[in-house]
């Protein structure tokens, strides 16, 4: 299987990953066929966690790296860190004379 050479990983493991739903598939049936950009999007994780020195969990590391990424990219996200970074802010608090319980 040429995504599992791509990714440096088993066939098994592959089949595993996209069953979890990590890796997008095309075709499940008569052979399984990979979407190719969810190849590389997770070949680019695997390349990053293993040049940290990670080996074990790697499901794990690229379903979070993969998740983060998500969220960086959604622009209501990008413009609230803009907005912290410029110090754009409004802080919130209790008014001097109120007591919470």
């Amino acid at each position: 299987m040429i995504a599992a050479k791509i990714l440096g990983l088993s066939e098994k493991t592959v089949r595993a990953w996209a069953a979890a739903g990590l890796l997008a598939t095309r075709q499940r049936s008569p052979r399984l066929l990979l979407d190719v950009p969810s190849v590389h999007r997770v070949s680019h994780v695997l390349r990053e966690l293993r040049e940290e020195g990670l080996e074990r969990d790697l499901l794990e590391h690229v379903w979070h790296r993969l998740e983060d990424q998500a969220l960086l990219d959604r622009e209501d996200l990008r413009e609230s860190i803009g907005q912290l970074l410029r110090g754009d802010v409004i802080v919130l608090r209790p008014s001097a004379g109120r007591k919470d319980k």
